[in-house]
């Protein structure tokens, strides 16, 4: 796909030609799962989405384990959430709709974190590294799985294609060829990172984690999406974690942009130089991805939000971008962007035209969690804060279970 298309030019892609890439895999058991009490009206919604949602994989070529389409009730309370899915057994084959009626409203965001982390959880085993996908519903939301409502064919295409991607497929793939000189035959990759601060059970956790997006097998798009989540000190990832983050198989011979989430630390920039210098061929761009930056201006279009997309050139090296969409109110904050450092062999990656900058805006559109919603920063930062949020919350009793999961299912979608 282009950064530029719009969503429902996505959407009309995979209706028509398909994802980008279906792995192969295993059957998926497709099963669902309602809380609360329903009500007539909600549980007639599950039913229709349940029946979408099975339609949609089997259009998409995604092979679906034989059965029926029973929904279970899950009761209203975590511990009921938590004894219902033990009961079921969900592993590595199943895939999971979760129901949220209006009885569980309230408690709607911890049902939702607490159903996320069982799934994780559950299918996950150094025998079978893939973990249960699963996709919630909030049938409050009437005006989208109504099936009578105009929205409900475009949410399904939206959670089908979140759905692929939990399931380890890809629905689009981002072509990253004008970043580059006309001409080159270098692969790029971008790794993103951010050190989150949290504290459970009175102790603070300081986790690191990054996502990295490369081209795989044959192709030059890039549509292979990986994590890693550790623990370190303090705001300075060390040099183990940072290569955990960029592995040598990944890294070399390719140019390699590292987005920041803030500022790189003066320990930071220093071992990544040594590491660029141990590998062949390679080089590395690091970018400082800042946002709500003190003194960062706003861009305007006269009263309203300039353009997603919009540029204000500082200098060559540093830029303000606008990558949101507009706003119903107020105007976008938009991002500071600015290369920290470059190291190695960068030839064929087109500094001069802001390639670098490109590479941020470019990658929020590789959401495959909405077709319509794009973040304002790239999956790699956005999607690294996310995860490293999801790693403290679950403790170091959780710790190696999580680590032992499929890298190409998206679970933090």
């Amino acid at each position: 796909m282009n950064a530029g298309e719009k969503a429902s030019a996505v959407g009309q892609k995979l209706k028509k030609s398909g994802p980008f890439k279906i792995k192969k895999s295993d059957p998926v058991r497709l099963s669902a799962l309602i809380l609360g009490k329903a009500t007539e009206a909600e549980q007639k919604m599950a039913e229709q989405v349940l029946k979408a949602m099975q339609s949609w994989l089997k259009r998409q070529k995604v092979p679906l384990a034989a059965g029926g389409l029973d929904i279970i009730p899950a009761g209203s309370s975590p511990e009921e959430l938590s004894t219902i899915m033990r009961k079921q057994k969900f592993g590595s084959e199943d895939a999971v709709l979760i129901f949220g009626t209006k009885t569980v409203q309230r408690m709607s965001s911890e049902l939702y974190d607490l159903a996320k982390f069982n799934c994780l959880m559950t299918g996950a085993s150094s025998q079978a590294p893939r973990h249960t996908a699963s996709q919630w519903f909030d049938l409050t939301k009437a005006d989208l799985w109504n099936e009578a409502s105009g929205s409900f064919r475009f949410a399904i295409d939206v959670c089908g294609a979140g759905m692929l991607a939990k399931l380890g497929h890809v629905p689009w793939a981002l072509d990253p060829s004008p970043w580059m000189s006309a001409g080159t035959a270098r692969q790029v990759a971008v790794v993103g990172y951010d050190v989150c601060h949290m504290q459970r059970k009175g102790i603070y956790n300081h986790i690191a984690a990054g996502l990295r997006v490369s081209s795989e097998d044959d192709s030059s798009a890039m549509s292979h999406v990986s994590f890693t989540m550790q623990r370190v000190q303090a705001e300075t990832v060390q040099e183990v974690a940072l290569k955990n983050m960029i592995p040598e198989h990944f890294a070399r011979g390719k140019v390699v942009v590292i987005h920041r989430d803030g500022r790189f630390t003066r320990d930071e920039v220093s071992t990544l130089k040594k590491y660029q210098e141990s590998l062949e061929n390679t080089g590395f761009v690091l970018l400082e991805v800042v946002k709500h930056a003190d003194g960062t201006p706003r861009i305007y279009n006269g009263d309203k939000s300039p353009a997603e997309g919009t540029m204000m050139i500082l200098s060559e090296s540093e830029v303000i971008l606008a990558s949101s969409k507009q706003l119903w109110q107020g105007t976008a904050n938009p991002l500071n962007v600015r290369v920290k450092e470059t190291f190695g062999d960068i030839s064929g990656f087109d500094m001069e035209n802001f390639a670098w900058a490109k590479t941020v805006f470019d990658l929020s559109y590789l959401h495959h969690g909405s077709l319509a919603k794009r973040p304002r920063l790239p999956v790699t930062t956005h999607f690294a804060d996310r995860l490293a949020g999801i790693y403290a919350n679950a403790g170091r009793e959780h710790e190696i279970q999580m680590e032992l999961t499929d890298g190409s299912q998206q679970f933090w979608l």
